[in-house]
């Protein structure tokens, strides 16, 4: 066998090689994302069911996603050493195998030790440029997926805060809305208790003040207004006037 037969033969053996770690590879890859996925859903889904029963705050929350994230990155950390030691496992199997087979040639005296360091050196230089290149891939993926996670994580983070702040806002402001209409009730009250007083000391009692109290509201004044004008006949009118003042008593018979 010549040195051009023997590295066109080699050259396929690298193609075919390579085309069978990457078909590998991808599968790997296809099943590390269907995994992902998976757990992505189940952790969106458990956090939703904490935050709608009330079992997490967003502090406690974001504690928990980040001891997740630290745990996933030392799983992928992990999966990856994995992959790169079997990776290493089987060009180093390669190796030797290429070399034993390349020594067996130069002692069948089928290719001289030049050809054979030539065709070497090409075929580590190539297969060490496609490592590269897939390592290069993976790393861009790998970081890209942690940012798309880091950056999940604080949006999920500052909505959880901010609905605990919009939860807090709101019982604020029912709390002064309480305060103000229990402020309201006790000025009315006390109001009420100050009239009466008045009443008894000119001895009249608190409806005939009330009755008699001026300016009206615009809402009373509208009523009386409305009242007295249906009213044609002037003497009826007035006597209703006297019987709203109480100046007036009406008895039944």
């Amino acid at each position: 066998m010549n040195a051009e037969a023997l590295a066109d033969a080699k050259a396929a053996s690298l193609k075919e090689r390579a085309a069978e770690v990457a078909r590998r590879r991808e599968e790997e890859e296809a099943r590390w994302e269907a995994e992902e996925e998976e757990a992505r859903i189940k952790a969106k889904a458990e956090d939703e069911a904490k935050i709608k029963g009330e079992e997490m705050d967003a502090e406690a929350l974001a504690e928990s996603k980040a001891a997740n994230l630290k745990a996933r990155a030392k799983e992928v950390a992990k999966r990856r050493d994995k992959e790169e030691a079997r990776w290493k496992a089987e060009e180093e199997e390669a190796r030797i195998k290429s070399k034993a087979e390349d020594e067996a040639k130069i002692k069948g005296g089928k290719m001289n030790a030049k050809a054979l360091a030539e065709a070497k050196a090409a075929s580590l230089k190539e297969r060490a440029a496609e490592v590269a290149r897939k390592r290069a891939k993976d790393e861009a993926r790998w970081k890209a997926e942690e940012e798309a996670a880091r950056i999940k994580v604080e949006e999920k983070e500052s909505s959880s805060i901010k609905a605990e702040e919009d939860k807090a806002a709101t019982i604020k402001v029912q709390g002064e809305a309480a305060k103000i209409t229990s402020g309201q009730e006790e000025s009315t009250r006390r109001k009420i208790i100050e009239e009466e007083a008045v009443g008894a000391f000119i001895g009249l009692p608190y409806h005939v003040i009330e009755a008699r109290k001026q300016p009206k509201s615009p809402l009373q004044g509208a009523k009386l207004k409305d009242k007295y004008s249906s009213i044609e006949d002037l003497g009826e009118r007035a006597f209703a006037i006297l019987v709203d003042l109480y100046m007036i008593e009406l008895h039944e018979d």
